[in-house]
């Protein structure tokens, strides 16, 4: 007689998920590595590389165009109706920037492309103006396309603002009445339309042609050198007669009418011969005026480079030097003067420059990403241009590197790890400086450019290096490499692990001053609530909300609000009962709550709630051919402990069928804030475990989804599900 077997009962199987780290948007959603995510929203490493709720964010200030530090003190740019530039120190503040002091530069600026600190200064480079701020002093100098940028009146009719910043391109003129037998000095400087010229007078000229020049400014400023050998201003000289000729603005957008002479200066007196034979003794500064004509109108005082240099948002200091990108062309001011850009001082590379940024002792110039792009590497150097005298010039030589990629954002730039970043149309590359890379640039974010490269206007984007992380804004969302973890991609290529950022506003501006990241959306300022409590900073907009009025009232629950009366008079509480309150805030929300403690004119954040998500992969167990089942024992979360922690499960079987586990609080006492509500008198300090108790039967593939939709701490360390195997599937 054969015997009756009892089946075995299956052998129960184990899934681990732990050592978890970013986001994967490359792979298949089936295929994602178990310590990675497909959809992982608002959550971010902590320093163990474990994903935790980012913090919430708030308004620190509004009409803040930019923000920048200087001599360790923080900036800010705004502007006025009238179109002047404000510069105002500011500081953080009962979380909100105060301004301490101000200054208005009034000059019509345009829109603000640039604004940097660079030592004691603030730079606010303008599509009218340049500015540079002294902070010590609070002094500036301006120059610009507005005539009020170049002199105090009409173009080249009264005295220039900056005379610093005026070149002296020709030097000793041995022959003042025909402007010949002198040497060139300096190149025009690009940002001012003066020069000046200086001679050696014989004691017998009494002409002085401006040599180059048929046609000047009325303001002509003459200084003839004292037997001392100091410069004193004359006016012991004539001009011819002024006449009114219409030619270009500046920047060449419009016309104006400007009085003109010829460039020739007639001394009443001849001057002195030199005290030292061969030394120049006549000076003349001067605005040349060109009659030379572009469709049709005269030149006039129009420099083309000089406001293509305005329209230019690609600047950077290097070697205390300023330097503009115009198209292929890089322009660089003296080491002495960054408001001098000589139009002699310039370097070429094949492609439009869009960004800088320092590379061990290199300037690299990164160019556009148009399939024909490169980065170029610029070293500073000196060549000796008078053997006699030792005499050396600077200059900047140039080499390509082998990087054969480009950018396309010039605000998507930094350094990070040492290793200068920034944004192409396939992800963001990090240049390479060790001796062996030779200045290779590689792919960091492999596992999140099928995202981020699809975003639309990727020009747009604005990226900062903070805290160990690159944080790259576009669009009203956030994506960010951290940069201490760093796996290998299935290129070989070392992509840094990523995260993805929801609910944030379109970013034009993001800073980092004195350990904290500010950003802008052009209207408002913002930065982390990083510096709140766990109890205030997991919200977005967050804001302070004012207690104005309490009323009270007397319940005998301490989960459900008592239905009667509410009363101004604050009742004595007898044994058995709780005190209600029902507060009504400055924002006309009202909030009845057992929490005691609360007087008039409390504060408390609020604003939209920080929502984050975690998302396996659809994980088969290596197995996708045979139906499984999830155990009702055996499955686990781990979650990040905190005074206040929840997390919401659910499961989705064969990505279909979605079975929403529950709510499950794992709060531990705390004298922080406490709610009778979830009031509990766990202390213990680890890792709280969640077991959703849920059988799943016959799934191929099965995906666990941890969610925390409260303003509250949220992190995750580990999750673990028990299951058997059974059938082979048939569909």
């Amino acid at each position: 007689m054969a015997q009756q077997s009892v089946p075995k009962e299956p052998t129960p199987l184990v899934t681990q998920y732990r050592m978890l780290y970013g986001v994967d948007y490359q792979k298949d959603v089936t295929d994602v590595d178990k310590k990675r995510s497909p959809d992982m929203v608002n959550m971010i490493s902590d320093l163990g590389g474990n994903p935790i709720k980012r913090d919430g964010f708030r308004v620190v200030g509004n009409a803040i165009i930019s923000l920048c530090v200087s001599d360790g003190k923080m900036y800010a740019i705004r502007k006025l109706y009238n179109d002047y530039i404000t510069v105002s120190e500011v500081e953080l503040s009962d979380y909100e920037l105060d301004v301490v002091q101000s200054t208005t530069i009034p000059y019509a600026a345009g829109e603000v492309n640039k604004v940097f600190g660079y030592q004691h200064f603030v730079f606010v480079l303008c599509e009218k103006v340049f500015i540079r701020f002294n902070v010590q002093d609070k002094s500036y100098i301006v120059s610009g396309t507005t005539s009020g940028a170049m002199s105090t009146g009409a173009l080249g009719e009264t005295a220039p603002t900056t005379p610093s910043i005026i070149p002296l391109t020709v030097i000793a003129i041995t022959d003042p009445e025909t402007g010949n037998g002198g040497s060139a000095l300096y190149g025009k400087n690009l940002l001012s339309i003066y020069q000046q010229v200086n001679y050696i007078g014989d004691g017998t000229k009494v002409i002085y042609k401006i040599p180059g020049y048929t046609k000047i400014g009325t303001y002509v400023l003459v200084e003839v050198m004292d037997t001392n050998g100091d410069w004193q201003v004359s006016t012991d000289y004539t001009v011819g007669t002024a006449t009114q000729y219409t030619g270009k603005s500046l920047d060449g957008t419009d016309t104006i009418e400007s009085n003109v002479i010829d460039g020739v200066i007639t001394f009443n007196t001849a001057p002195s011969a030199p005290v030292v034979a061969g030394n120049p003794n006549v000076r003349i500064t001067f605005a040349p005026y060109s009659l030379d004509q572009i469709d049709g109108v005269n030149k006039g005082y129009y420099n083309e480079t000089f406001a293509d240099a305005m329209k230019s948002d690609c600047f950077t200091m290097f070697s205390s030097r300023l330097f503009i990108a115009i198209g292929e062309k890089s322009y660089y001011s003296d080491a002495s003067s960054p408001f001098s850009i000589s139009d002699n001082s310039w370097f070429e590379v094949d492609n439009t420059i869009v960004a800088y940024t320092k590379t061990s002792s290199y300037l690299a110039v990164i160019t556009k990403d148009t399939g024909v792009n490169t980065i170029f590497l610029a070293s500073e150097t000196t060549k000796t241009v008078d053997s006699t005298t030792g005499e050396t010039e600077t200059y900047f030589s140039i080499k390509p590197s082998n990087a054969g990629i480009g950018a396309v954002s010039n605000k998507c730039v930094g350094t990070l790890n040492d290793e200068p970043m920034f944004l192409s149309h396939t992800g963001i590359y990090g240049i390479q400086t060790n001796w062996a890379s030779e200045k290779y640039a590689l792919n960091r974010s492999a596992r999140i450019n099928r995202r981020l490269c699809k975003e639309d206007n990727l020009e747009d984007a604005v990226g900062i290096p903070y805290n160990g992380y690159f944080y790259i804004a576009l669009n009203g969302h956030m994506y960010v490499l951290d940069g201490r973890h760093r796996d290998n991609s299935r290129e070989g290529e070392k992509s840094y692990e990523c995260y993805y950022f929801s609910n944030i506003p379109v970013i034009t501006e993001m800073c980092v001053i004195n350990n904290k990241m500010y950003w802008s959306d052009g209207t408002n300022t913002y930065t982390w609530n990083d510096d709140l409590p766990d109890t205030a900073k997991y919200y977005d907009y967050a804001y302070r909300k004012e207690a104005i009025s309490i009323m009270y009232q007397l319940g005998e629950s301490n989960t459900e609000a008592p239905t009667g009366e509410w009363s101004a008079v604050r009742p004595e509480v007898p044994d058995g009962y709780y005190l209600w309150l029902q507060v009504t805030y400055d924002d006309d929300s009202v909030e009845v709550t057992i929490n005691d403690g609360i007087e008039i004119g409390y504060k408390e954040w609020t604003g939209e709630i920080v929502t984050c998500r975690w998302a396996s992969a659809f994980d088969d167990d290596g197995s996708p051919q045979m139906l499984k089942t999830l155990n009702k024992k055996g499955t686990m979360v781990t979650v990040v402990p905190h005074y206040r922690s929840s997390v919401e499960v659910t499961l989705v079987k064969d990505g279909d069928e979605f079975e929403y586990i529950g709510l499950f609080e794992t709060d531990m006492f705390s004298f922080e804030q406490i709610d009778f509500t979830r009031f509990t008198f766990s202390s213990n300090t680890v890792a709280a475990d969640v077991f959703p108790k849920k059988k799943i039967k016959k799934y191929k593939r099965l995906q666990i989804i941890l969610e925390n939709n409260r303003a509250e701490p949220f992190g995750i360390t580990n999750v673990v599900k028990t299951y058997t195997v059974g059938n082979y599937a048939k569909r």
